[in-house]
């Protein structure tokens, strides 16, 4: 018997054709985009549901459309597309505070995919979160501090961030059954 999350993966109505990668990277891209949404507005960064949709693009797609997906998105907003936090169109956001945890996206997507594929989905999680968080308090240090950017950048994020991590491991064994 067949569950549902398994008949709306693509790569089985269409198995390792081009078309079925390109389906996974846009849908991908689409549902950060929709996830970027939910923002809660804070300085010097928002929190949002960015980081759940990387998640859930590493639970879901491939490795590659994972990274793909993020890059998308990225480039999405770059070409001044309402895809960034609360719908904020701004093709410059590299030169924004939140642009470390952005730059991001692609490599935490890369690896938590990488390492659900090998059974290790929650260490994919931490891995992910892991990424995100190292690269946008970096970013961040060098903009407001590094003192500054731990508490903003970091401390003010772990609860959200377990809350995140929990629903995307659910969702993870869910997939799994």
């Amino acid at each position: 018997m067949t569950t549902i999350l398994e008949k709306l993966r693509f790569s089985q109505v269409l198995p390792n054709s081009f078309l079925a990668n390109t389906c996974a990277v846009v849908s991908g891209a689409v549902a950060l985009s929709v996830l970027s949404q939910v923002s809660i507005p804070l300085y010097p960064v928002s929190i949002t549901l960015q980081t759940f949709g990387v998640m859930l693009l590493g639970l879901f797609l491939t490795p590659k459309n994972a990274f793909f997906a993020c890059l998308a998105y990225l480039s999405a907003a770059t070409a001044g597309l309402p895809v960034l936090s609360a719908g904020h169109v701004n093709p410059l956001w590299i030169l924004e505070p939140a642009a470390g945890y952005l730059l991001s996206f692609p490599f935490a997507a890369y690896l938590t995919s990488v390492c659900v594929r090998n059974s290790y989905l929650l260490s994919g999680i931490a891995i992910g979160q892991a990424v995100t968080f190292m690269m946008g308090v970096a970013w961040l240090s060098a903009l407001i501090g590094v003192e500054n950017a731990f508490w903003y950048g970091f401390v003010l994020f772990i609860p959200g961030t377990l809350l995140k991590s929990a629903a995307a491991y659910c969702v993870g064994k869910a997939k799994s059954l």
